[in-house]
């Protein structure tokens, strides 16, 4: 006799996905991208990145330890370069998810532009969590 089968549910993580919005694209500009993880829970960071049509696999982009600011910016930003397919000149949106509890993380966006005259410039983007 077969024994009856229960499911159990599904089950899913808390976590957090956050979009950083218009990200030059460009070999002047470094990009600024952090992951602050108030809680006490470490997670993975992983992404995408949406530009000229095309997303992006980031993968793997480090762990957000607990109590911490982790930058992933340059991380983002040659996976965006590797993939080849952004046109320089362009703006992209980087999409980070960590799988900590999601009232515990938040991302801040920026850039910092290299001009020519050997000077540089910051400036702020706005994120999906500083939309809310």
């Amino acid at each position: 006799r077969a024994l009856p089968t229960v499911s159990a549910g599904a089950w899913g993580l808390n976590g957090a996905t956050i979009t950083a919005y218009g990200i030059p694209n460009q070999a002047a500009v470094t990009p600024f991208l952090w992951v602050q993880n108030a809680g006490t829970s470490a997670g993975e960071i992983t992404g995408s990145a949406s530009c000229s049509g095309a997303t992006i696999d980031l993968g793997s982009l480090g762990t957000a330890a607990g109590d911490t600011n982790t930058s992933v910016g340059v991380a983002v930003q040659a996976a965006v370069d590797a993939a080849g397919t952004c046109v320089v000149g362009s703006r992209y949106d980087a999409t980070l998810t960590v799988n900590a509890k999601a009232t515990d993380v938040t991302v801040t966006a920026g850039y910092k532009v290299n001009l020519a005259d050997g000077s540089s410039d910051r400036l702020s983007l706005e994120t999906s969590d500083s939309l809310n």
